[in-house]
């Protein structure tokens, strides 16, 4: 499995984790929830920081081919965790615990669209094929951890 494929499987088992949640809200006891969504949060919350460290380290928001596509997967990563931030802060029986998981789950779907329309593409564009070499590389120092 090269890095590309392995972003766009966690891409998508985030985005149906926080869908299985979001379904399931009513139903769930509310330790159940409470568990899911603290693994919906460690999984994105991994998720980002993996595509940082391993697809985005060699570029940066003054790349001229990578600018308006980091700019926005930065825009998206703020967006999510400052639901996130907001999320913990609220008991999961509270009112608005239920809106603000929704609202996650949108920007996790969203950001997974995003990632696998521009921003995969986009990498696999612009980086060379040493960038590509030592990206897979990394990733597959990082899967055996």
């Amino acid at each position: 499995m090269n890095i590309f494929e392995y972003f766009r499987d966690d891409d998508k088992r985030v985005k149906e984790l926080a869908a299985e949640i979001v379904e399931h809200y009513a139903d769930w006891p509310q330790d159940r929830v409470f568990e899911s969504v603290k693994r919906l949060i460690e999984a994105v919350q991994k998720h980002m920081t993996r595509v940082e460290t391993l697809l985005l380290t060699r570029f940066n928001e003054n790349d001229p081919e990578m600018e308006s596509v980091m700019a926005r997967w930065n825009t998206k990563k703020a967006e999510i965790k400052e639901i996130i931030d907001g999320l913990v802060m609220i008991h999961v029986d509270e009112p608005g615990f239920e809106d603000t998981l929704m609202r996650l789950s949108k920007l996790i779907d969203n950001l997974a669209r995003f990632d696998k329309e521009e921003l995969y593409p986009k990498v696999e564009e612009c980086a060379s094929e040493k960038d590509l070499s030592t990206m897979n590389k990394n990733f597959q120092t990082e899967m055996q951890r």
